[in-house]
């Protein structure tokens, strides 16, 4: 199971303390008794993917950590940390560092107020990502926000040839193979017509970055949204597919870009 969702105050289950955003210091999060009344001991759970941002209702900032390695202490920050919140049977949650084992852990579970909460590697291990919700088969993925499907352009072969926006006509090189890449459940997309996958080739990941047709396969992480899905880059699960602008435009390029959790970010996996 994994949470919804929401605002949320967020309790150890050892010291019945709440995650508290200091006013004094924004750049500190730590342990303090609960005060139903103060916003800085609120916080947002927003998805992404399947993995989910934590933003305080006061100041607007991410609960975030600098990379993860023990005692690497939680802060507010601008810029997000994604997280995994894999729920027990009794409703307790590990707040877990994507793509690691790290957990956030109140300092020896101190009922103090101003404890701190740094990340320790979570033991038992971090639990499996959740099966892929789109069975393996061959699909023409539709934009959501737009209906025009991702188009390899003219079924061009060639590393980095383009990958964009089309109006729907059927041709096999707006169809895409979705298969398993043999690491856990990501996933791949292949071209039908060139068996070339949409990748990112002899370019630096980063936000913005383009969606180019390649000999090199590129793993992805499928997610349900409200409509469609999300397809986020394995090693970037806060970041999906997202057609550049939601424009209707044949050719509208699509890039990678943070999960906003917009119908332009969302695709359709339609049966080819």
């Amino acid at each position: 199971m994994t949470i919804v969702p929401g605002t949320y105050r967020i309790k150890n289950a050892k010291s019945w303390t709440t995650f508290d955003q200091s006013r004094k210091n924004h750049n500190v999060i730590h342990g303090w008794q609960e005060r139903t009344d103060q916003q800085n001991q609120h916080w947002y759970v927003q998805r992404v993917g399947d993995a989910f941002h934590i933003k305080n209702v006061e100041t607007g900032q991410y609960a975030s950590v600098d990379g993860g390695h023990n005692s690497s202490k939680l802060h507010g920050s601008g810029n997000p940390t994604t997280w995994y919140l894999p729920q027990e049977g009794d409703g307790s949650v590990f707040i877990t560092l994507a793509g690691s084992n790290y957990v956030v852990d109140l300092d020896m579970g101190s009922k103090e107020n101003g404890t701190t909460q740094p990340q320790q590697p979570q033991q038992p291990q971090q639990p499996q990502q959740p099966p892929c919700p789109v069975s393996p088969g061959t699909y023409v993925l539709k934009n959501v926000k737009t209906g025009t499907v991702i188009d390899l352009s003219r079924g061009a072969s060639d590393e980095g040839a383009d990958v964009f926006g089309y109006d729907h006509n059927g041709g096999n090189n707006q169809k895409w193979l979705l298969q398993p890449s043999g690491h856990g459940q990501q996933m791949t997309l292949k071209n039908v017509q060139t068996n070339t996958y949409a990748s990112f080739p002899g370019q630096s990941f980063a936000q913005g970055v383009l969606v180019k047709g390649s000999n090199q396969p590129q793993e992805y992480t499928i997610s349900s949204a409200d409509r469609g899905f999300y397809i986020s880059p394995a090693q970037q699960p806060g970041y999906v597919l997202d057609l550049v602008h939601g424009s209707k435009d044949n050719g509208t390029k699509i890039c990678v870009w943070q999960n906003n959790q917009q119908d332009n970010q969302k695709w359709y996996f339609e049966r080819a």
